[in-house]
């Protein structure tokens, strides 16, 4: 692929091209050639930077993603790195477009607040709604160890006791004896 300075000199009529390159014609061409290529080069990086996947990419601050971020009222938090910041404003545009009063989107936006990564796609929330019918066992659940307890309750577990769920009872006593 020619490069852009051979391009320029390639316009020009054969006259002009005197075959001992280093020529005062080559060197104007070739400073020109460069800012061509500066300019596609500075082009190319405007249009990356429309892009949360692009933006930034292999920067050590972060600036294009914090425009974007703006856009829906977010910003980086302190401390936080690029490729930590892009997967922090991908879930919260996620959020955004998806919405808040589903299961989903309230425990989006607690994770969000609490600054936690949670698996929240319905197959990985384990639902009461999904767990068939309503006469299957309850199955205990082992966490893998990385939830939010510590941080909310100040200790890693609780147990406890209950009984089974039953319907509510109103009990009155119309016979009640007077004093």
């Amino acid at each position: 692929m020619p490069t852009k300075t051979e391009r320029i000199l390639s316009y020009l009529p054969g006259t002009f091209r005197a075959l001992p390159k280093p020529t005062a014609l080559y060197s104007v061409s070739d400073a020109f050639g460069a800012e061509l290529l500066k300019g596609e080069n500075s082009l190319a990086a405007v249009m990356q930077a429309h892009w949360v996947d692009r933006a930034d990419q292999g920067a050590e601050l972060i600036q294009d993603l914090a425009s974007i971020a703006a856009l829906y009222g977010l910003a980086p938090r302190e401390g936080e790195g690029v490729e930590e910041f892009r997967e922090h404003l991908k879930r919260y545009i996620r959020t955004f477009l998806e919405g808040t009063v589903t299961v989903q989107g309230a425990l989006r936006i607690t994770a969000e607040a609490l600054g936690l990564h949670i698996a929240d796609d319905y197959a990985e929330l384990g639902a009461w709604w999904t767990r068939g019918q309503p006469d299957d066992e309850l199955v205990t659940v082992e966490l893998p160890g990385h939830d939010a307890a510590p941080n909310l309750l100040g200790t890693d577990s609780l147990i406890t006791h209950g009984v089974a769920e039953t319907s509510a009872q109103v009990r009155y006593n119309r016979f009640k004896q007077r004093r």
